[in-house]
Parts: structure tokens; C-alpha cells; sequence
């Protein structure tokens, strides 16, 4: 009796690690945005006064300048390497005058602007910052040929160098997404934004490949809007079939994500993250050709998507549901940490938010442990009915 109630205990121990972790909710201010996260707790974004900002636990917000897509003269996002000691963004070029894809220092406080392209906007940015890798090193987005056309680009910081990817002078692309060795890129090009992912040769050239729907070879994917960091994977909003697609960049395999149940009305459904091995997808789905404020936040894991808001509320965050996360928009690398845009349910006003999960978004060894406690009970359930 005595060894069975010390597996019970055991096993019950096992099961409350697993489920009774600690989990919390952090948000930035009326009009802010957070866009990333980094390995360490450090989250970036948009504080809804045209300025950047990064946050800690420790440090709180803190206003650093730049300038920010709020402030209505640029495009881009604000990224934050893994280990939180680089910020790319925008910011103005004194030499240009002109709004370029910049980093930031933390450690020193300054800006430092990255080049821009031949022309710039009206409100005068030459160039967009959309993706870093997690070293920081490799910064991608645009450089502005003209008030209405980009070329794709890739900013190589340790080396000085800009290499320009897109084709041709008269037609948009950006890249939206890079992989940690800035070997895969993927975004769009064209007009229509047809989704494309570049790839590196051993000689640094790059090949634009196309994506296509699933079973053809003429029909294109909308843009591609997340690259895995190991870059296996690309993901991006469909074009024809309005479902998110997901691309094996290895096999070549573009495949659907399967819709969660009741499907919102006239639904488009854009990723903004995608995990190494592919099984956790996160993003946003346009309702009714609505606006962000109308749009619903999703999680897929495992090929199984459900709604953002449902699936924080059964994490045991926001169960009251003061909010309506609708635009996640990064996790961080060990998958405990989602970043986004949410809108306050009592006053419609948008707030950028931090969750901490109680537990990695898949953690086998979690589900191991639960396992593992549950086989205990029923071995000491079976146990007890043989005698």
C-alpha cells in the first residue's frame, strides 16, 4: 500500500509540473504593437507615437527612437536578434535624408541606417526593413526604385554589402522572410504579389523560384509572409484558394493548412511565423476582406488550427476575454513566447501584447511527463483491481 501511494504521489506530481506552470500577459499601451521577441524576454515594436521600442521585465518600456510604421512615413517591422543585442527597424539617414532599413545598438543607443535604393516615397523612404535572422546579421526587405516600385533586398551587415534580389526596375518585390544563414528568402514579386522564395548558390548568386498551388505548375501562390529559421519552410497566404500554404523548400512540396471549424466568412488566412520543423504556424485571418481590427488571430499545431484567442484562454491566459488577440505576429525560439496585436474587447482600442505560456508550443517533453504520470495512475489502478 505504502509503494502505491507514493506513485500515486509521484504520478500526481508529474502531472501538476506539466499543467501548472506559470503563464502571464504583458500589453504596451494604447496604439502600440509588439512585432518580435527575443530568446531572452526582450520584446520590440511599434509604440503608436512613430517611435520603436524594446521591453523587459526588467527594464520596461523604453522609448528608442527610429521610426516606426505608426508614425504613417513608413513600412517595415521591428525584429530583435536572438540573443536581444541588435533591433533592425527604420530610421533617417542624416547623409540622404531619407527613411532607410536600419539597426539599432542597444548597447550604445544608436541607429545605423543601411543604404537605401535609387528613389524614395513621397514621404521619403528609400528603403524597408521586413525580416532578420536571428543572429542579426542578414536584414531584408526593399529598396525603392521608384515612388511605386521595389526591389527585393538583402542586407549583409557583416560585410557592408546590399544584394538585390528582385527583378527588373518596373515591378514591386520584398522579401518577408529569412532564414538564420540568409540562404532562403521568401516574399512576393510582381503586381499581382505572387509568392516567390530565393536560394543561394555557393557562388552568393540567388535563384527566385516560384510557388505554386498545390497540383499545378501555373497557378501561383499569394505572397509568402514567414520563412523558418533553419529555412526548411516557407509560408504565406493563398492567392486562389484564400487558405495559408506551406512549403517544404527540400522536397518541394507546397501543402494547405486545414481550416479549424466554423470557418470565419470570406476568410483569407496569412502566416506570420512558422517553426523549424513546420508543425506550429501562426498568423492572422482577414474576415470579410475586413480590416485588422475585424481579423482573427490563429495558432496551427500539428496540422490542427484553432482560433488564437481559444486556444490562450485553455493556456489559462486572458480567460475573461478583455481581448481579441488578432494579429500574432512572432514566438520565440523555445515556443513559451507569443508577440502581437490585440484589440480591447470593452473599447475596440489596439494594444500590442506579450504571453508567456506555461509550457513550449509543441513540448514533447511535457507531454512525455503528463504521459508518463497518467501510465503511473492506471499501473497502480490495474494493480489495485488484480488484488
Amino acid at each position: 500500500m505504502k509503494k502505491h501511494k507514493q506513485a500515486l504521489a509521484f504520478a500526481m506530481t508529474l502531472v501538476a509540473a506539466t499543467i501548472a506552470q506559470a503563464q502571464s500577459l504583458n500589453t504596451f499601451g494604447v496604439g502600440s504593437v509588439a512585432m518580435d521577441v527575443s530568446n531572452n524576454g526582450v520584446v520590440v515594436g511599434d509604440l503608436g507615437n512613430g517611435h520603436d521600442f524594446m521591453w523587459s521585465a526588467a527594464t520596461g518600456t523604453v522609448d528608442i527612437g527610429g521610426a516606426a510604421t505608426s508614425g504613417g512615413l513608413v513600412g517595415g517591422r521591428v525584429l530583435i536578434s536572438g540573443d536581444g543585442s541588435r533591433i533592425a527597424g527604420s530610421s533617417m539617414d542624416a547623409a540622404t535624408g531619407h527613411y532607410e532599413a536600419s539597426y539599432y545598438t542597444p548597447a550604445t543607443g544608436t541607429w545605423t541606417a543601411l543604404g537605401g535604393g535609387s528613389a524614395a516615397t513621397a514621404n521619403g523612404q528609400s528603403s524597408t526593413t521586413w525580416a532578420m535572422s536571428t543572429d542579426g546579421r542578414y536584414i531584408a526587405g526593399a529598396l525603392y526604385t521608384g515612388s511605386n516600385t521595389t526591389n527585393a533586398a538583402i542586407f549583409d551587415t557583416a560585410t557592408g554589402t546590399t544584394t538585390n534580389v528582385g527583378t527588373g526596375t518596373t515591378v514591386q518585390s520584398r522579401i518577408s522572410g529569412i532564414s538564420d544563414n540568409g540562404q532562403v528568402a521568401a516574399g512576393y514579386t510582381g503586381s499581382s504579389n505572387y509568392g516567390v522564395y530565393w536560394t543561394a548558390s555557393s557562388g552568393g548568386a540567388y535563384t527566385q523560384n516560384s510557388i505554386f498551388v498545390p497540383g499545378s505548375s501555373t497557378s501561383q501562390e499569394f505572397q509568402a509572409t514567414a520563412v523558418s529559421a533553419n529555412g526548411s519552410f516557407v509560408a504565406g497566404a493563398g492567392f486562389i484558394n484564400t487558405q495559408a500554404y506551406v512549403l517544404n523548400t527540400t522536397t518541394g512540396t507546397n501543402s494547405l493548412l486545414a481550416y479549424y471549424t466554423p470557418v470565419p466568412a470570406r476568410p483569407v488566412f496569412t502566416p506570420s511565423f512558422i517553426s523549424n520543423d513546420g508543425t506550429v504556424v501562426l498568423g492572422s485571418i482577414a474576415v470579410n476582406n475586413g480590416g485588422v481590427s475585424t481579423a482573427v488571430g490563429f495558432i496551427s499545431i500539428k496540422g490542427v488550427m484553432q482560433p488564437l484567442d481559444s486556444f490562450l484562454a485553455s493556456e489559462g491566459i486572458d480567460t475573461a476575454n478583455t481581448l481579441n488577440f488578432n494579429s500574432p505576429y512572432s514566438m520565440s525560439a523555445d515556443g513559451k513566447t507569443i508577440v502581437g496585436l490585440a484589440f480591447q474587447n470593452s473599447t475596440g482600442a489596439p494594444v500590442g501584447f506579450e504571453v508567456t505560456l506555461p509550457s513550449a508550443v509543441p513540448e514533447p517533453s511535457s507531454y512525455a511527463m503528463l504521459a508518463a504520470g497518467l501510465g503511473v495512475l492506471g499501473f497502480v489502478a490495474r494493480r489495485r483491481k488484480a488484488k
